[in-house]
């Protein structure tokens, strides 16, 4: 959802009393401050708690299929980020109906507030500002095809919904920070892919880490992002970035330098060969993504309580698939490429210590580990690459990650490659 306006910083997002007159005087405004056209008038209209609720609840309904929970949940849960009995849908649904203030949506191109009761008014201020800048980037980039383009490659959509938050809260921050700081590029945002404080009984306290992770991640670090860009060119760099040369991975957001400099370090696409005929008959495919930077943090920090955020790991790509196997087990393959060497070993240490952390037991020497549950696992690597297999046998283990390494498909990913958005 790449225009959902979150504010878990703050307890309530009121209305006042005819904020959609105010939106129509603050669009102009806005629209010169961001160096983008209002090239028409901006619908509004207002929704209630529940109303919210109900068009939630819509959405997930015609979004993400049983099918997708599914896969998943299977995900989550052998990754350690969730216990079997979680609801996803449930999870979604409590943390978007808690944390949403606003919200603008491409495809009605209609601008959204939510009523809420009580709070700081100057928050509503905020939110319409947030969401302005929302329907200009429809307005020049098109939104709406963005959202309908599909993917494959969360990261990469991650990266992307970075940019277009990134670019709002950024936005805020120079309306709420302009007066006292007179270079807002000094002014440092972001925290590294770190978690954000979250009330301790809100749903997003709730929320498996990488889920958390990943709602928080393109309003925070993707405003620092922003940042950075802003500070080559101002707002024409930002443009272009939407218009030719869209940022492909959360280590770009990350570490904007490995976006902005001359040789950019442009993501290693992967293709997972077929597992097909090493796995049992009715053996079935339920999820296939890239973690990226961001999940691998989530992974090492959230599940193996590590600490790792502001240390540069060297992520080069990766490729994971999960499977449910007929006795109803899961199966879960991770290829990860790294820059170097030593940056392959770095995460193959790391990994290991976060597979202890979930299912305890001691590393053998050929990369299998041995623990009292009969848990499986096996963390091989081999120059910059290092496999991850949870789930399977020994003599599988071996045979899934000897075909990781000889089948797949590796590319270098470029902007050209990927998704512009029409010109308007």
């Amino acid at each position: 959802m790449l225009t959902l306006l979150l504010l878990p910083w703050v307890a309530a997002n009121p209305l006042g009393e005819s904020p959609l007159v105010m939106i129509q005087e603050t669009a102009a405004d806005v629209a010169q401050r961001r160096d983008l056209p209002l090239l028409m008038p901006i619908v509004a209209v207002s929704f209630t708690e529940d109303e919210l609720r109900d068009r939630v609840r819509t959405s997930l309904d015609e979004d993400y299929p049983a099918q997708d929970i599914r896969g998943d949940t299977a995900t989550l849960v052998i990754m350690g980020f969730a216990a079997p009995d979680i609801d996803l849908r449930q999870t979604y649904l409590d943390v978007f109906a808690e944390q949403i203030g606003g919200f603008y949506d491409p495809e009605d191109r209609q601008l959204v507030l939510v009523q809420r009761e009580g709070g700081d008014p100057n928050v509503e201020y905020i939110v319409v500002e947030h969401e302005l800048v929302h329907a200009l980037q429809d307005q020049s980039f098109g939104l709406a095809a963005l959202e309908d383009f599909e993917f494959g490659d969360g990261d990469m959509e991650t990266a992307l919904r970075s940019l277009v938050e990134g670019d709002a809260s950024f936005f805020n921050v120079m309306t709420m920070a302009g007066d006292f700081v007179g270079n807002i590029s000094g002014f440092p945002l972001g925290n590294g892919g770190a978690l954000s404080p979250a009330d301790p009984g809100s749903a997003m306290a709730r929320a498996p880490d990488l889920l958390a992770r990943s709602i928080i991640f393109p309003y925070v670090q993707g405003a620092a992002f922003v940042q950075a860009v802003h500070a080559n060119d101002g707002y024409r760099a930002v443009n272009t970035a939407y218009r030719s040369r869209p940022p492909l991975s959360t280590e770009q957001i990350l570490h904007p330098q490995r976006y902005l400099s001359v040789a950019p370090d442009w993501p290693i696409a992967l293709k997972l060969p077929s597992a097909d005929d090493l796995l049992p008959d009715g053996t079935e495919r339920v999820d296939e993504d890239t973690m990226g930077e961001l999940g691998v943090l989530s992974w090492l920090e959230g599940v193996g309580g590590q600490v790792v955020v502001g240390t540069p790991l060297g992520w080069g790509g990766d490729r994971y698939a999960t499977y449910i196997q007929p006795d109803g087990s899961v199966l879960f393959t991770w290829l990860t490429t790294w820059d170097t060497p030593d940056d392959a070993q770095r995460f193959e240490l790391r990994a290991r210590a976060t597979v202890e952390a979930i299912a305890g037991g001691s590393w053998r020497r050929d990369g299998w580990l041995r623990t009292s549950s009969n848990r499986q696992a096996t963390i091989r690597r081999e120059g910059v690459d290092v496999t991850v297999i949870l789930g399977a046998s020994r003599r599988l283990g071996r045979t899934l990650d000897a075909q990781l390494r000889t089948d797949a498909i590796r590319d270098i990913r470029s902007h050209a490659e990927v998704f512009t958005a029409p010109q308007k």
